[in-house]
């Protein structure tokens, strides 16, 4: 009872450094709840939560299996939506991982402050990965507890090392696995991370400890399964179904976008609108992105060769999906890189490999500090762009159905794709929206024959009046040339894919 009291007994003080960290964690989780709460989710946001919300046992996992997205977002949110949450609870948990990673950041980092501030508000952390809800948005917190956790000393084996030790490397393991679960275009950063991990604790250290070692199965365990659900994926995901060889023109096609995406979001395959990709801005600042990667990266081999290695492998397995498999271009993948780059810095300053004083850590952070730095106009304009227009139209074209066309049984919804038509689902609920092959749209199905116009032979235009069709506007020239009548049109979007046109038939 006595030692009880004295800990309530104790004065806990607070460092500077601490009230500040607090305080700017106050002011960034103020400014994106706001965001986040006028933010209009998309299709992809949604497809977690209708994925886990619409589907159940063997039928899920074979699913997100075969999908090829790997399943550790949708197993941290699994208790969630089977109780009966709303999609809130992904949006939350989105921000909520944000949020934390700004105050690990600001208390723990060894980053000047000017640079945590400019790291805390810059696009990916003050829009990108709170405001837009998917697997991603976790990516800021587990590398910066991989930061936190990794473990700098040479030697891990016998009874050197203290309990609280053991204990931090078993976690930094683990955050790996989460890190590899992700997604796939962190297979490389994890593996790579691990296999460093593996040598030089296991192979020249000698550890031993059991629970040291049933972490790193854990690990070995998360990365082999996204070997084998990637094997699995491109033969069963339209998506990567088709290998495309590299060529200069496929090489142009994702490198412009990918880094243009580091001065301006907009120029990715998510959004509409951006900078004139003619001008002299747009191509001075797409070789200023260029230059900056470039410099760290030479920096980084020159204190330590392993870790530019590793740095310049987790930023080329990914463009090497897009170029083969995969082109399409979305921010949050692309600000991977400058995770990455956060995360080497952080661990070559923790280990004291270099000094802020020094000519090559005055290098590399003053190169950190531009990328993030380039990318916080971008992030203000398209935070406040979301904030004040249309992210997504599927909410007005929902409500103008709604509003306009009874659900009397006379007439059926039809999206040409299920991509186009999840996020109508998910407002239209309990009103059904039927993909072309005949089902109920519950998810974004992307395997085979999900196109396939089956309409007529699965019955479900049998005694209707009318097809309504809801499609993305780009199709609206395909639709006129049928003579189908046309119903209505929604404003302007944020995403190209979610501007939609109404048609009827007949």
């Amino acid at each position: 009872m006595e030692s009880l009291k004295n800990f309530f007994d104790r004065k806990f003080e607070l460092s500077k450094k601490d009230i500040l960290s607090i305080a700017i964690t106050a002011v960034y989780a103020l400014i994106t709840i706001i965001l986040v709460a006028h933010h209009e989710p998309f299709e992809d946001e949604v497809n977690v939560w209708m994925i886990l919300h619409n589907l159940e046992g063997f039928a899920m996992w074979k699913h997100i299996f075969e999908d090829g997205n790997p399943p550790g977002f949708y197993m941290l949110l699994l208790p969630f939506v089977k109780a009966g949450m709303s999609y809130f609870c992904v949006q939350f948990a989105c921000w909520l991982s944000c949020v934390l990673s700004v105050f690990l950041l600001n208390r723990f980092s060894p980053f000047p402050a000017f640079l945590n501030i400019i790291i805390t508000f810059s696009a990916p952390m003050l829009y990108v990965y709170p405001v837009i809800a998917r697997c991603y948005s976790l990516l800021p917190l587990l590398i910066m507890l991989a930061a936190v956790l990794y473990p700098c000393g040479g030697n891990s084996g016998g009874d050197s090392k203290s309990r609280n030790d053991e204990i931090r490397t078993v976690l930094y393991l683990l955050v790996l696995a989460a890190i590899a679960q992700n997604h796939v275009i962190m297979f490389a950063f994890a593996g790579l991370m691990f296999a460093l991990f593996v040598y030089q604790h296991f192979y020249k250290a000698g550890e031993r400890r059991m629970s040291v070692i049933a972490a790193a199965f854990i690990v070995f365990a998360a990365l082999s399964e996204i070997v084998l659900q990637c094997a699995t994926a491109v033969k069963t995901n339209i998506s990567y179904y088709r290998f495309n060889h590299i060529s200069l023109e496929s090489l142009k096609s994702v490198f412009s976008p990918f880094f243009s995406c580091f001065f301006d979001i907009s120029s990715c395959s998510l959004f509409s609108g951006g900078i004139d990709k003619g001008n002299f801005i747009f191509y001075f600042s797409l070789f200023a992105a260029v230059l900056l990667c470039i410099c760290f990266l030479c920096c980084l081999y020159r204190k330590n060769k392993i870790f530019a290695v590793i740095c310049l492998s987790a930023i080329l397995f990914p463009l090497y999906i897009y170029i083969t498999r995969y082109s399409i271009i979305l921010p949050y993948r692309v600000f991977a890189v400058h995770l990455f780059f956060a995360f080497f810095l952080w661990i070559m300053l923790k280990k004291g490999e270099v000094s802020l004083s020094s000519v090559q850590g005055r290098i590399l952070s003053v190169s950190a500090l531009f990328l993030f730095l380039m990318s916080v106009p971008t992030g203000v304009k398209t935070a406040l762009r979301d904030f004040r227009g249309t992210f997504s139209s599927a909410r007005e074209i929902t409500d103008f159905i709604k509003n306009n066309i009874p659900d009397d049984g006379k007439s059926i919804l039809v999206s040409p794709a299920t991509w186009q038509g999840t996020t109508v689902a998910y407002y239209m609920h309990p009103r059904p929206v039927f993909a072309l092959n005949g089902k109920i749209i519950k998810y974004i199905e992307l395997h085979h024959g999900a196109l396939e116009n089956r309409l007529a032979e699965s019955g479900i235009t049998k005694g209707k009046e009318y097809i309504y069709i809801v499609a993305s506007k780009y199709q609206r020239e395909y639709l006129e040339s049928c003579e189908y009548t046309f119903i209505y049109e929604t404003q302007p979007a944020m995403i190209v894919e979610e501007e939609y046109v109404l048609y009827r038939i007949p």
